[in-house]
């Protein structure tokens, strides 16, 4: 594998990990966002996780539901 194939693999996955951790710290204000909208978040958080093959953080394991995705 090439150098910058490399480098962008490493950069994708560093702003996935961003990302991850955005949206976990968007989960966990309740108060300013309604219950829809933190489903939402749940379900990017997922996603990205898959999309990427990384794990879910252990915070949102006690977050977010596995199999229906939902919090």
């Amino acid at each position: 594998m090439g150098k910058r194939r490399r480098l962008n693999r490493d950069k994708r996955k560093g702003h996935a990990l961003w990302s991850q951790s955005r949206l976990l710290t968007l989960l966990k204000q309740p108060s300013k966002f309604s219950l829809e909208q933190r489903s939402r978040f749940a379900l990017h958080l997922v996603k990205v996780s898959l999309r990427h093959r990384l794990r879910l953080p252990a915070e949102a394991k006690e977050i977010v539901c596995r199999s229906c995705h939902a919090i």
